[in-house]
């Protein structure tokens, strides 16, 4: 085999194996690209949704505040009814006594 065969086997085989790894290096970018638009569609869907959990952060914030005066109010309303229960029951023992009746308690 001569210099130049030698040469022209060696460019071939060289070529060839270029060949494969431009096919591979086309293969891989275009993977990259797809895996890019799915990371830039997660990035926005995670953009939604970080948006959507503020507005439920709030909404449960407001939500709480208002639980807070029902159980306020709630608190005031029973103190007031259970003070009116024991006023009413000392009234119905002076009744009870001045007019001498018997109370089972």
């Amino acid at each position: 085999m001569t210099d130049e065969q030698l040469l022209e086997n060696i460019n071939h085989i060289i070529s060839t194996q270029l060949e494969s790894i431009k096919t591979t290096q086309a293969e891989h970018t275009k993977i990259l690209g797809e895996h890019s638009n799915i990371l830039s569609e997660h990035s926005k869907i995670l953009g939604e949704h970080s948006k959507t959990l503020g507005e439920n952060s709030r909404d449960i914030k407001s939500l709480k505040g208002k639980v807070s005066k029902i159980d306020k109010t709630l608190n005031i309303a029973i103190k007031f009814f259970d003070e009116g229960i024991v006023a009413n029951r000392k009234r119905i023992e002076r009744i009870e006594d001045h007019l001498a009746l018997k109370h089972n308690h």
